[in-house]
């Protein structure tokens, strides 16, 4: 890595898209993905880790079984009991990290594992969209596409005006949402603590990004809709104040 840091990639939002012919989640050390019902394909709650690295592998496994060693690889499992010195007695109930109890259902295993069958339909349907907008929306910031496949979550946007455009696109019965987090020092869980923190770059994204609806079931004559009733009202970010 060129400055020597670990890469852990939020892919949730991005599931299927490729950059310099690499999945978005391969990247980095590991990659996480979100299976909400609002992401690209749902197991009503939960998600996914990838990662190549057998240590990481194996201490994910522990962490999200209360962090005991049962479930992770028979050498692992058998290097940590030899390197605490656990004899099989207590071998069951032994905790090597402070884990959780995250592990799925088989229902919702099932409806990931049924998904996973039309994944790149919802993604080839999902980068036709983010083109549509982005066709309509030249005039308006838009994310980074110089990707080979640009699956996206949703279309995000930079405006001045955000707060009037989310009332107005709300009153014409479409769905928005704030682009991201935002600057997460402005967030009360991190002010109560630490205060808040002003981040130039974030603060942008904070104060005007919007995420404008991108879903398989819709398509052009929606996308149009909600681009018409957007561009009504809305205003374009000038960046040359920055």
């Amino acid at each position: 890595m060129e400055y020597d840091v670990i890469t852990l990639e939020d892919s949730c939002e991005a599931l299927g898209s490729v950059y310099k012919g690499k999945k978005l989640g391969s990247i980095g050390k590991a990659g996480s993905f979100s299976f909400y019902y609002g992401h690209h394909i749902s197991t009503i709650e939960g998600g996914m880790v990838v990662t190549d690295d057998t240590y990481l592998y194996n201490l994910m496994l522990s962490l999200r079984s209360h962090g005991w060693g049962r479930d992770v690889q028979p050498e692992y499992h058998e290097k940590w009991k030899k390197k605490y010195n656990i004899d099989e007695v207590r071998d069951l109930y032994t905790f090597y990290y402070p884990g959780f109890n995250l592990r799925s259902t088989d229902f919702n295993a099932f409806l990931g594992l049924s998904q996973l069958k039309k994944i790149d339909k919802l993604v080839h349907k999902r980068k036709e969209n983010f083109d549509i907008y982005r066709s309509n929306l030249k005039d308006f910031w838009s994310q980074r596409s110089d990707a080979e496949i640009l699956s996206s979550f949703a279309y995000g946007v930079i405006i001045e005006n955000r707060l009037e455009v989310y009332r107005h696109l709300k009153k014409n019965n479409i769905e928005t949402r704030p682009l991201i987090c935002g600057n997460i020092g402005r967030h009360p869980f991190w002010i109560k603590k630490l205060g808040e923190v002003r981040l130039p770059m974030a603060d942008i994204i904070h104060d005007n990004g919007l995420y404008l609806p991108n879903h398989y079931n819709i398509g052009k004559e929606e996308i149009d809709f909600i681009c018409d009733k957007f561009k009504e009202v809305a205003r374009p970010y000038n960046f040359n104040k920055i």
